[in-house]
């Protein structure tokens, strides 16, 4: 049976019509599509400024961000949406996190923003006095290895021939090798073993100065490029002076007639205190209940005498490491974005966190696994 001609020209025109409908519909849909990322784009990034105002962003979210971006310039809208929209609710709960921080940390039995460093200091160790009553405050200094037998046995095999012993050898060298202008490091420091007292709050600049520091501002005084913070060289120094210093007691001072000092010892004891990360956890929920308990294979030491056997060679790292570089390990784990190494942050917390093991002997530099 043959088909009259009109319907074939009304199916063919339908054919084309429906054709041409759909690829106006999907030129619209890209169209919409890239719009619509611009506009996911755009409110991700304002919650990343108010979750960056409140101090709290996640490890991972700013990733997120950039692979939406990537994806958008690829043409793989729908993806990119997803992922900006991700970032979006990752930023906003980092920024939420922060707020029910503030309320968590009135219930906190450990942080008071009213108590003087005395009162700390006092409640802190003897929490931990009270916590492990068999354990000497010499012993603190060893970490979680005067905790369990078989690791200190580990531990104090790997001491015979210890991995940190290059750094030291290095670091002599360099502290009694002439600056260009033919000075060393003790027209800065007049002795290597002064580790116990950093760090130190330096009143002329009215901040907190670590260590690393202070060995890069005695260089720049003397005409050197500062060292980069987690060079071997910066820790090589580091380490002799460490060395140098062993059985010293942990003597940070607050001083009284500075109230930037105290301002700055608070805020790196609220940053020790406060919830970070998807995880939602503190540096405290690890280092203090449950100091001495395991995570999987590892023992979680106390916050009483983590200070003292700094810089460290860890295992993990393969090499010499900061406390610096310790603490953004730490972040990471609880999948927080980490701050800067010796940034104002960090200086203020390992204000805090060594002012805790106040009279805590030195042993560094140390070796961990």
């Amino acid at each position: 049976m043959s088909v009259p001609y009109w319907l074939k020209t009304a199916v063919s025109s339908f054919i084309i019509i429906g054709l041409g409908l759909v690829l106006i519909n999907c030129s619209l849909f890209n169209v919409s599509t890239a719009s619509t990322f611009d506009k996911a784009y755009k409110e991700a990034e304002e919650a990343g400024k108010k979750a960056q105002a409140a101090g709290n962003e996640w490890r991972d979210t700013k990733k997120t961000l950039d692979e939406a971006k990537k994806l958008a310039g690829s043409g793989d809208y729908a993806k990119a949406v997803k992922l900006a929209n991700k970032a979006k609710q990752e930023y906003d709960m980092a920024a939420a996190q922060a707020a029910a921080n503030e309320a968590y940390l009135k219930v906190s039995p450990f942080y008071d923003p009213n108590a003087t460093p005395d009162e700390d200091i006092k409640k802190i160790q003897g929490f931990f006095r009270k916590k492990f009553p068999d354990l000497p405050d010499s012993e603190f200094a060893n970490g979680f290895y005067a905790m369990d037998a078989a690791m200190r046995a580990n531990w104090e095999a790997i001491e015979e021939f210890p991995p940190y012993e290059p750094a030291i050898e290095e670091g002599e060298t360099l502290w009694n090798t002439p600056f260009t202008n033919g000075k060393t490091y003790s027209a800065c420091f007049k002795a290597a073993g002064v580790a116990a007292n950093y760090p130190r709050w330096d009143k002329e600049a009215g901040q907190v100065e670590t260590l690393p520091m202070a060995i890069n501002k005695c260089r720049e005084a003397n005409g050197e490029k500062p060292f980069k913070y987690e060079d071997s060289g910066m820790l090589s120094v580091h380490a002799y002076m460490a060395y140098k210093s062993r059985g010293n007691l942990t003597k940070v001072q607050i001083p009284s007639d500075d109230p930037r000092a105290l301002e700055a010892y608070n805020q790196g004891k609220k940053i020790y205190f406060s919830r970070r990360g998807q995880l939602n956890l503190a540096c405290y929920h690890c280092h203090f209940e449950n100091s001495s308990l395991k995570v999987r294979a590892n023992v979680l030491g106390p916050a009483l005498g983590q200070t003292s056997h700094w810089p460290t060679y860890r295992s993990k790292w393969g090499g010499m490491g900061s406390l610096h570089k310790r603490y953004t390990g730490c972040n990471n784990q609880v999948r927080a974005k980490a701050f800067e190494t010796q940034s104002a942050e960090f200086r203020n917390l390992e204000y805090f966190h060594t002012f805790m093991s106040s009279g805590i002997p030195l042993n560094g530099p140390g070796a961990r696994f």
